[in-house]
């Protein structure tokens, strides 16, 4: 019988650049994660009552992100 050579090597992910991701709760309300490229959350919002707001919410969330980036390289 032929042996069976199989491949040993894991599978290395590539890393991903942050994003963010959005999603409806059980409870109905929207929210969102900062995802980190390493795949874990690095930050979570409160919950938005419609798709609308969480929109406004990221979109807000972005702004103070780049506004904070900015000051700290002062």
């Amino acid at each position: 019988m032929p042996k069976v050579v199989t491949n040993k090597a894991k599978a290395v992910k590539a890393p991903r650049a942050p994003h963010i991701e959005y999603f409806q709760g059980s409870d109905k309300l929207y929210y969102f994660h900062l995802i980190g490229a390493n795949g874990e959350i690095q930050c979570a919002s409160e919950g938005y009552s419609s798709r609308a707001n969480l929109l406004t919410g990221i979109r807000d969330f972005k702004i103070n992100v780049s506004l904070a980036i900015t000051r700290k390289k002062k």
